[in-house]
């Protein structure tokens, strides 16, 4: 049974020492409010050949704004049952491929319909489809 992971917030800058070494989240100004950019990170689950996938994202205005990403991200990986990593896995697909092209989260109904509709019309195949799947 896999957890969802609980990722983490934190502020970072791009502030170098003086051996030009980013001091990320060490910068002695991170305690000053408009110094350093909110980020979140979570590990997402490995992909098919074991290979670890930690994906972060940055440039929040604030704490709060950070974790309400973050939090977006546990539910769309909270959708999958608690068994069947392939669908976590493939909704970790999609949440990194996302945060590499720097867009928008999916919506966590949009990506429940999509999960839920094709496992139901696979499971149910005798009744009629109604309605399209997304």
């Amino acid at each position: 049974m896999a957890q969802i992971p609980m990722g983490s917030v934190f502020k970072r800058c791009s502030c170098r020492d003086n051996n030009n070494r980013e001091l990320g989240s060490n910068c002695p100004k991170l305690t000053q409010h408009r110094h350093g950019q909110w980020c979140w990170r979570i590990e997402l689950l490995a992909d098919t050949k074991g290979t670890r996938r930690p994906r972060r994202r940055s440039g929040f205005e604030s704490a709060a704004k950070a974790q309400e990403e973050l939090d977006h991200v546990r539910d769309l990986l909270a959708i999958a049952e608690d068994d069947d990593e392939d669908t976590r896995r493939k909704i970790g697909d999609v949440i990194a491929t996302v945060v590499a092209k720097k867009q928008k989260l999916p919506e966590v109904d949009d990506v429940r319909r999509r999960v839920h509709g094709v496992s139901r019309l696979e499971e149910e195949k005798s009744e009629p489809q109604h309605l399209p799947v997304v």
